[in-house]
Parts: C-alpha cells; structure tokens; sequence
C-alpha cells in the first residue's frame, strides 16, 4: 500500500467513475483500475460495487475513505508545515515562460523581485507552452508564463491570471515587396509561405485559430519552436510569420507590420499559470507581486 493508492482510491470514491478520477489524475485508466484492484488484494475485500454506470462504495470501502481520508490530510499538513519551515532557509521559486515572454517579459520581472527580496533565487526555463503547463501539473515548476491557449482548461488544478493583451504582426523580410506597407490584411498574405511555430507552442494555436475564423489554410513553410529560429528564417527572405511585435528582432533585415484582422482574432492574452493545490506562502507572496503591477504601462 502506498500514498499513490490511496489517492487514487479517494478521487474514484469521490467521483463515482473511473473514467473520471484518471482525468483528474492526469493518468489512464488502467492505471487507476490497476492500483485499485491492487489494494483490494491487499486488503483482501471489495471496496467498490457497481450501481448502474457509477463505482459505489462498499460497506469496507465507507469505512476506508473515513480512515484514510484522515491520515491523507494529517499527511498534507505536515507537508505544509514542513514547506513553511523550510521556506526560512531557502527562497526558491521555479519560474518558466515561453521563448518570447522569456525575453520581453521576465528580466524585469525577475529583477525587480529581487530588489525587494535580495535572498530570493529564481530557476528559470523556457520551453514550449504546452509543455510548460505539463511541468506546472507535474510539480515541477510553480509558476508559467504564457498565453493563453485552446485546452488550457482541461488542466483542472490550474488557474490563471490575466496579465495583458498583445496583438500580433507581419514578422517580414525588409526586400519584401510588402515590407513599405504600414498595415496588411489576412487576404494579402494568405498565399505567402509561412513560418509556423510547433503545435505545442501558444503561437501556433492563436495562429491556426486566426486562420480558421478566416477559412483559410496556411501554407507552413518551415516550423520552429522559438522566435530567434523564426527570425533567422524570415531573414533569410524564407517566409513571413505571425508574432508579437519586439524590440529583439533586426530592425536593419526585419519588419514588423501590423495585421488588419476582424473580431480580434489577432490578440493573444498573456497570462500567469499556477497550481492553485501547491501555493506555499513564498508563492502567495510572488503571486501578490505579479498582481500589483501595472503591465499596461510596459
């Protein structure tokens, strides 16, 4: 029997479904049945029974999750008394962001903080959007910067906070023949070959989405995981892409030309994600921060 088990046990009693316990688990199927079946062995009696499409709690199993869900929460407090002692020795945030907000975005951040708390270390990464918010579900980082995305809800511990809106632009080669324009339409661009960003990056859903509410298919030239690569190819006069506008790009071999584009389809939401069930008092603190400052004058 160990801790896993137990958990398990506890959101399929809570839930009624296995089906519906492996979501929240962020696990498959099997593996839940498996480990229940496991600790049934164990304990060498039926915890469940079926009711319909619905797991009920045998008579065992009532008085388990009593048991049980008394020592899990002993378990997580002193857990959490731990973390708070352990917080006035170490001041550590694990911070990750997407490639460009890790640019744009948290240098100042970071500084800041640190003005303000000199004994705070932060571990940065930077990663693809998706795949950051997998970190963030799996305990391994405790905050993301990124955008938000279509599926961000089926994270269900995860929560969000708005920081501010940008709009996207024609990252262009500057002996494009559209390069002099100060505003393009979708229509004038839809032929263009197109640098893409990974499917697991916010960019390439925003993207796809525009292109989709336009009924138009890109053509994907090249796809890439980061703005440097991107910026390098579209210097190289190998395509045009869609990206936020920044400071960071070769203003002598690049331009960055608005997009014209209905019902906003052209904005992207940068946002903080947190697991709102791992929030120690250091993260409250980081997350007070994050609240109080005015991103709209950047």
């Amino acid at each position: 029997m160990n801790l896993q088990q137990l958990n398990y046990f506890k959101t399929v009693a809570e839930c009624g479904q296995v089906t519906k316990a492996s979501k929240i688990l962020h696990t498959s199927q099997p593996t839940v049945s498996m480990s229940i079946t496991a600790l049934e062995a164990e304990l060498e009696v039926s915890l469940f029974e079926k009711k319909g499409r619905l797991l009920a709690l045998t008579p065992y199993g009532k008085i388990f999750l009593e048991h049980i869900t008394k020592a899990l929460n002993e378990i997580e407090t002193g857990r959490q008394k731990i973390a708070q002692i352990a917080l006035t020795n170490q001041q550590t945030i694990r911070i990750a962001s997407t490639y460009s907000l890790s640019l744009s975005l948290i240098p100042t951040l970071v500084k800041n903080y640190t003005l303000l708390y000199p004994n705070t270390i932060f571990h940065l990464k930077q990663g693809p959007n998706l795949e950051l918010l997998e970190d963030l579900t799996g305990g391994k980082t405790d905050f993301v910067f990124g955008r938000v995305i279509p599926g961000e809800s089926n994270y269900e511990d995860i929560e969000h906070l708005f920081l501010y809106s940008e709009n996207l632009v024609v990252l262009i080669n500057k002996d494009h023949p559209l390069a002099a324009r100060k505003e393009l339409t979708m229509d004038e661009i839809k032929d263009e070959n197109f640098i893409f960003f990974h499917e697991s990056t916010g960019y390439n859903m925003i993207v796809m989405k525009l292109f989709e509410s336009l009924n138009n298919q890109p053509r994907i030239h090249y796809e890439v995981y980061d703005n440097s690569t991107c910026a390098a190819l579209v210097s190289a006069n190998q395509g045009i892409a869609l990206v936020v506008r920044s400071d960071s790009y070769d203003s002598h071999s690049l331009r960055q030309v608005k997009i014209k584009v209905p019902n906003r389809f052209n904005e992207t939401k940068v946002c903080l994600f947190y697991c709102r069930r791992d929030i120690t008092p250091l993260h409250q603190e980081f997350l007070e921060y994050i609240k109080n400052q005015d991103f709209n004058s950047n």
